[in-house]
């Protein structure tokens, strides 16, 4: 909920880098932050302020899925024919569709996948995948992953190299320092 969002300069910061790495079309964005940190509620807010305007983000906060589980998602997420599901091909084709004439509409589409530390390596790969979805001047579906800074160490991975060299934008939530408690503390 915005009005509970505590707006301090790394907030602020963040819930501008997000919204840029969104609009921007450019590749990935990275949010890291320890827990309670406030990572998903920036990403809640970004969430609201984007659909309001027309946009489309596939919200996952529980990564742990399968592969079939997680071509479902974004099946419901974009309104594609669910009975693509059982293809991946055909669903790719259908979802690559949907987002070039959401693109030539100038509507913005967007994954944003929270927790993203827990996805398994195999779900990692997808992201990859789908982040190659472009034209030859913008991605087509912007992306976001935020997790811990565990999401940092495994991009670092030689397996996951691949998937590092496509983030274009990263930022980082640190803890609240003593003023910013304070005024956290008077806000609620």
């Amino acid at each position: 909920n915005p009005r509970f969002l505590l707006l301090t300069g790394k907030h602020r910061e963040a819930l501008s880098n997000l919204v840029y790495g969104l609009r921007s079309r450019r590749g990935l964005t990275l949010l890291v932050g320890e827990a309670g940190t406030g990572k998903t509620t920036v990403i809640r807010t970004v969430v609201q302020d984007l659909e309001a305007r027309g946009a489309t983000i596939a919200y996952l906060n529980n990564p742990t899925l399968t592969r079939p589980e997680f071509y479902d998602f974004l099946a419901a997420a974009f309104k594609l024919d669910l009975s693509l599901a059982g293809s991946k091909t055909r669903l790719l084709a259908e979802l690559a569709r949907t987002l070039e004439e959401r693109r030539q509409a100038d509507a913005l589409s967007g994954l944003i996948i929270d927790e993203a530390q827990a996805l398994p390596d195999e779900l990692l790969e997808e992201v990859r995948l789908l982040a190659n979805m472009e034209t030859s001047t913008d991605k087509l579906l912007s992306i976001v992953l935020a997790g811990q800074p565990e999401l940092s160490d495994r991009l670092n991975q030689p397996s996951l190299r691949q998937l590092k060299q496509r983030v274009a934008l990263r930022c980082q939530l640190k803890a609240l320092d003593a003023r910013e408690c304070c005024d956290y503390i008077a806000s609620r």
